[in-house]
């Protein structure tokens, strides 16, 4: 059995998915199948994809987004491990075989994940995001906020038997949605290096904006309605993230008035989050356009 299976959903990215292909053809470990499946593009995506005719599976479907996209490309896959890659985004050369040492030493656990970095349009490096260093349990962390870039994901083929496919109806955030499920009935193990790179196509928050904050709170609804066992406190916690995330997204964009709204019902869920009380402060002394923008940034309002 292939060893990997790489799934990249694409639609409309003709001017860049070469990049993201090239990037997977060229890693130090070559156990893998590349399968592209296009969600109904309409520019030269295909014509592009032929010059790679040789190395990839290619399916073409009409565009039901992102979800019903993996879902295909899961379906149709081989490998004993599902790896994800967005097509504008782009892995560094080891990055399966760091992956494929990660498995080697934690076999028993169902999803792996990793740093990534993030860039702007120009390959210029901005930053690099450290995501949460866990190695067992991350259910109830991932309940407070999405800290799994997708690109950086590979999941045991086994844990979507158990878990179900993507859920259909999200158009965002469906990926944070398929990790809270797989943590919950799996082990999670965080590889801390950096193995992807995130092209940073506009301004604004890195993992929310405001088109995907109602998808945000779909998952949380979900994951909440799912697990009766997670107490009065806990709930009021991941609600509390919840507005707090919505605050900080808000504010990105220049909603302050709604920001103010979110930070405000956030303490008042989790009086003990002090980071909400920081914006809401922020806010409420007109201080948040005069931040210095290395501040600004290291609150990630801009």
């Amino acid at each position: 059995m292939t060893r990997f299976s790489v799934i990249i959903p694409t639609y409309n990215r003709a001017h860049i998915i070469g990049q993201a292909l090239d990037s997977v053809i060229s890693q130090s470990c070559q156990d893998f199948e590349i399968l592209v499946i296009d969600d109904g593009s309409t520019d030269d995506t295909p014509k592009v994809l032929q010059q790679y005719s040789h190395r990839i599976r290619y399916f073409k479907q009409p565009n039901s987004g992102p979800a019903a996209a993996r879902n295909r490309g899961t379906i149709e896959s081989r490998g004993e491990y599902i790896a994800f890659l967005d097509s504008d985004d782009q892995w560094y050369p080891d990055k399966l075989a760091k992956m494929d040492k990660a498995i080697g030493a934690h076999p028993d656990m169902g999803l792996y994940y990793s740093d990534f970095r993030v860039v702007n349009k120009q390959h210029n490096y901005t930053r690099d995001i450290h995501s949460r260093h866990i190695v067992g349990s991350g259910y109830h962390q991932l309940l407070l906020g999405d800290f799994i870039g997708t690109s950086t994901v590979v999941v045991k083929r086994y844990c979507f038997e158990v878990c179900g496919p993507f859920y259909g109806p999200l158009f965002c955030s469906e990926d944070y949605d398929m990790w809270i499920r797989i943590a919950k009935q799996f082990p999670i193990v965080h590889v801390p290096a950096v193995l992807v790179e995130y092209i940073f196509q506009s301004s604004g928050s890195l993992l929310a904006s405001p088109r995907t904050l109602g998808s945000q709170r779909v998952v949380i609804e979900r994951a909440l309605e799912a697990d009766p066992r997670l107490s009065h406190g806990q709930r009021s916690q991941i609600e509390a993230r919840l507005c707090y995330r919505e605050g900080v997204t808000y504010l990105q964009f220049g909603k302050k008035a709604e920001a103010v709204f979110c930070f405000s019902k956030a303490i008042r869920l989790a009086p003990f989050f002090f980071k909400s009380y920081i914006y809401w402060a922020l806010l409420k002394m007109g201080a948040v356009d005069f931040l210095p923008r290395t501040i600004k940034l290291r609150l990630g309002i801009i």
